[in-house]
């Protein structure tokens, strides 16, 4: 298997992007703008557990994973989850940005055009992640409500799953 291959979408990394397995994260941060986290929704504690004890102070982490986490008391972005478990000393510094909107990762590899919004608190890291991201394909806004974005994403999902659930069964009753 080749290693410049991205494994699903069968299409090769450009040569100036270095990918780096998990084992070399501290490599891989080494002089780094910014970490891009793309983990599953349950990998939060497994990726705060591997970024804490490696994870500079003032190095901005963009959200990429999308969901709540509940503890049958109350529901959780998950920045937040990942804040938690970072070590102390990261928790009020670490600055946390958030991706959303109808980005698929196969269609931007292919570079077709889509909007989205980075949400996070900090006006200036937003402006300038937006910046950074930004090209004539992938269009990029800024807010401050990560709450309200992470959480509206989160949920489409189950809009979705019921408006398909919906047009299955008229369908089956025809």
């Amino acid at each position: 298997h080749d290693a410049r291959t991205h494994p699903r979408l069968h299409m090769r990394v450009p040569d100036r992007v270095q990918p780096f397995t998990y084992d070399r994260l501290g490599e891989a941060m080494v002089g780094a703008e910014l970490v891009v986290m793309g983990v599953n929704s349950l990998g939060i504690d497994w990726a705060a557990a591997r970024l804490g004890p490696l994870l500079p102070v003032g190095l901005p982490v963009l959200f990429l994973t999308k969901g709540l986490a509940g503890d049958q008391q109350q529901l959780q972005i998950l920045p937040h989850v990942l804040r938690a478990g970072l070590p102390e000393h990261l928790r009020d510094t670490v600055h946390l940005a958030a991706v959303g909107g109808p980005s698929i990762a196969g269609e931007l590899a292919a570079r077709r055009h889509t909007c989205v919004v980075v949400s996070g608190a900090d006006r200036t890291l937003l402006d300038k992640l937006a910046n950074l991201l930004r090209t004539d394909y992938y269009h990029v806004w800024t807010t401050t409500d990560l709450i309200g974005v992470e959480t509206c994403v989160a949920l489409k999902n189950i809009y979705a799953l019921a408006v398909g659930l919906v047009i299955g069964l008229l369908e089956k009753e025809g």
